[in-house]
């Protein structure tokens, strides 16, 4: 992960660090036998033709590549892929281009998954459910909830504060 300054223009969809795909992005082993998903969000850096793919030892098997264009800068992508017994090496590669990967989740086929990122102190800064659609959480300078926006940055709500016979 490479840390990213908190200067207000983030190239990561949540959190404060995101990944640049310099090196292979997820190498694991010891699957149990089962179908899984692995899934990131993907922002192009350089120009070219990013091509991506999942691979693995023996008893592994593709099932399924999906991506979806969340705004004009990051891709929902997703692989979905059976493990047929123990112990598989799993590897993403890129090709071409490179770019900044956020959001990464590895679960099995038929699990939801919901993550939060939390700052401490404040809260909960968001919020992404099992579609990877995020909400996020803004704050006032006393740690209250001040704002809550969609994943386009759309106003979902807003909260004011008074004061006691204000």
């Amino acid at each position: 992960m490479t840390d990213v300054a908190d200067n207000g223009s983030y190239p990561y969809v949540t959190g404060k660090k995101h990944y640049q795909s310099n090196i292979p992005l997820v190498t694991s082993k010891s699957f149990q036998s089962g179908e899984y998903i692995l899934s990131f969000v993907k922002k192009e850096i350089t120009q070219g033709a990013p091509y991506m793919r999942l691979q693995g030892s023996d008893g592994f098997m593709l099932l399924d590549t999906k991506t979806i264009p969340l705004n004009n800068e990051w891709e929902y992508w997703e692989f979905s892929f059976e493990v047929n017994w123990g112990s598989s090496i799993i590897t993403v590669d890129k090709y071409g281009a490179d770019f900044f990967i956020d959001d990464i989740r590895l679960r099995p086929m038929n699990s939801i998954m919901k993550t939060w990122h939390y700052k401490p102190s404040i809260g909960i800064l968001s919020e992404t459910d099992n579609n990877h659609k995020t909400t996020f959480y803004e704050y006032d300078g006393f740690g209250r909830l001040k704002l809550i926006k969609d994943q386009d940055g759309n106003l979902v709500k807003r909260f004011q504060y008074k004061y006691m016979n204000q």
